[in-house]
């Protein structure tokens, strides 16, 4: 007797809904949902029992930083991967989902040092809760110069970034980051909520096409000035706040793996 041979796509879909379901008597349940409750409710029980354990959760290519996860951690690990130019466009699609205060990344380690300079990497990591790994060989001195970059921009995160972290506005100036490897443009704006302040970091990701980019700032008040610094030369201007979110400012970038930061602050607010 001939037996008709089932097909993979059939056993795939039989498969799926044998470990998506489970028949209770005569109701059928949900086992995600099952799943997760029990999961949640293990991660409850640990923190009640360890109040001052810090447990930290790594999401396993970003499976794992749904709200009820995020919640129950003190670190959520997005992701393994901190190569850039698609490390841009993990931490910009990770800052719409979760507030960036939650959103942990690294910088020296997993190969980010393989593409993209030094500013590159740090700068994308000012805007969600940086970590510092392996900076420089095993058993070698520090670099002078990379050492007092990395304490400048690390006493530019906890005395003037994190402050207002908590309660900020970040903006999405390019949202939508098409490919594995993004290309073009990407900038990422985080203000505080009372307009006072911010930084806002510009990226030339792979094959840039455009070395020129109109940046009109939005987390800003009309009715303030502002003293804006330019992180790559040092130099520093004011301006109106209606003159940078109406008008713009024009960043030129050349080449793909470049960036540039701006740091903006009120001046003579009332």
């Amino acid at each position: 007797m001939r037996r008709e041979r089932q097909s993979p796509r059939r056993r795939c879909t039989w498969d799926w809904l044998a470990c998506t379901q489970n028949r209770r008597g005569d109701y059928i349940e949900s086992a995600f949902w099952r799943y997760y409750e029990a999961q949640y409710a293990i991660y409850d029980r640990l923190r009640a029992r360890f109040p001052q354990v810090i447990f930290e959760n790594c999401a396993g290519g970003g499976g794992r930083t749904d709200l009820g996860i995020v919640r129950r951690f003190s670190h959520t690990w997005v992701t393994d991967w901190q190569i850039a130019p698609r490390s841009f466009a993990i931490t910009n699609g990770m800052t719409m989902a979760l507030p960036p205060e939650y959103v942990d990344r690294l910088i020296g380690g997993q190969s980010g040092h393989t593409r993209a300079d030094f500013d590159f990497q740090a700068r994308l990591l000012l805007f969600v809760r940086p970590t510092i790994g392996f900076t420089c060989p095993l058993d070698m001195g520090w670099n002078p110069l990379l050492l007092a970059k990395l304490r400048r921009l690390v006493e530019l995160y906890k005395n003037f970034i994190r402050p207002f972290m908590p309660e900020s506005r970040i903006y999405h100036h390019t949202p939508v980051v098409n490919s594995i490897e993004p290309q073009g443009w990407g900038v990422l704006e985080l203000a505080s909520a009372d307009h006072l302040c911010g930084i806002c970091g510009l990226f030339q990701l792979a094959a840039p096409t455009f070395p020129e980019y109109t940046l009109r700032l939005r987390g800003l008040d009309v009715g303030h000035r502002y003293r804006v610094t330019f992180d790559n030369s040092g130099q520093t201007c004011e301006m109106d706040g209606v003159a940078l979110m109406q008008q713009g400012l024009t960043i030129r970038l050349e080449g793909a793996l470049t960036s540039e930061l701006l740091v903006f602050e009120a001046v003579n607010v009332i």
